[in-house]
């Protein structure tokens, strides 16, 4: 009974590794703006947009004289700091383009066997709502994979990447993985 209530995760040799640096792996959508981050910048359009706002907010207050002209320099250096941050985001968001425009198809079928995977391996919401299903089984298929398959959240999460690069690229693209799971 010392772990009710706790879910324990083993680590180590138990965890399959599984190399994402072939040809259509994720890690090639990654730039130095990302800083060792679960997912690329072009993966957060809202926050690149609010980024967007307050440099722009910047921008008019120097240009209008609204700053403490005693604060001006640490002001304008911060807004230097984040128009260089917007620069190298809005070249996260090209490279994306670009990656995704070399082989479309391809990319497209990777994401349909990524979705595929991803609904094959989660429990149905109706399991879910009568309890069914076994949460420590789900958590440990989530975290750490079963049978030498890779962590359930891994594919999410290239599944999430390659659908965001469909959508900087300006196709539409369901991002959302909750959506994959099954009715019944």
């Amino acid at each position: 009974m010392a772990n009710e209530g706790h879910i324990i995760i083993k680590g180590g040799s138990e965890k399959p590794r599984q190399n994402n640096s072939g040809r259509w792996g994720t890690n090639q959508f990654f730039t130095p703006v990302d800083k060792g981050s679960a997912k690329p910048a072009f993966c957060y359009p809202r926050r690149t947009q609010g980024l967007k706002e307050e440099l722009a907010q910047m921008e008019r207050n120097i240009r209008d004289g609204n700053v403490d002209p005693q604060q001006k320099m640490s002001y304008d250096l911060k807004a230097k700091k984040i128009r260089e941050r917007v620069s190298m985001i809005d070249q996260s968001f090209e490279k994306a383009k670009e990656i995704i425009d070399k082989a479309p198809d391809a990319w497209k079928t990777r994401l349909q066997t990524l979705s595929a995977e991803i609904a094959e391996r989660t429990p149905s919401r109706e399991d879910k709502r009568k309890r069914r299903v076994n949460p420590h089984g789900v958590l440990r298929e989530e975290k750490v994979g079963s049978q030498g398959k890779r962590p359930l959240e891994e594919i999410k999460r290239e599944y999430t990447v390659i659908a965001r690069a469909f959508q900087a690229r300006g196709d539409y693209e369901e991002s959302n993985h909750s959506f994959l799971e099954k009715d019944n």
